[in-house]
């Protein structure tokens, strides 16, 4: 399973940096995959553990880096990116479409943590997250 999960977290977009992929952020997502999986299947628990004598990261050039058009982008946070928020009001109720980018796998208990905490205090009726792992994703109306 540890070998999954590096593969996954080298050949994941969602870790890429301004065209960069750090050594430190393929190791954060190979230990959050471990405990996704670890949380789902109990009885098949792996423990990561990563050394090194380094001081700071290693950064890998992944790809040419054209950055996200910043009008689009609400709010950036470790985890996920708001993507965009949509107001689609009817009859007197606020209402809300929210799409965010997760930087991570993550679980429905995770996700539900993301969308509570980011709109908990707004003044709205209703609002529907939809969730993704890149821009494709929110393009294409690809959610989770």
């Amino acid at each position: 399973m540890y070998t999954s999960f590096v593969c996954d977290a080298l050949t994941s977009h969602c870790l890429i940096r301004k065209g960069n992929k750090s050594l430190e952020a393929i190791n954060e997502a190979i230990f959050h995959f471990a405990e996704v999986s670890n949380k789902k299947n109990r009885h098949n628990f792996q423990q990561s553990i990563f050394r090194s004598s380094i001081g700071g990261t290693i950064f890998f050039d992944v790809e040419e880096y054209n950055p996200y058009k910043v009008a689009k982008i609400y709010e950036e946070a470790d985890n996920y990116l708001i993507y965009n928020i949509e107001p689609i009001h009817h009859a007197g109720a606020k209402r809300l479409s929210v799409k965010v980018i997760l930087r991570f796998q993550c679980s429905m208990e995770q996700i539900a943590e993301i969308a509570e905490a980011h709109h908990k205090g707004h003044a709205a009726n209703i609002v529907w997250c939809y969730f993704g792992y890149d821009e494709d994703d929110m393009v294409d109306c690809n959610y989770i």
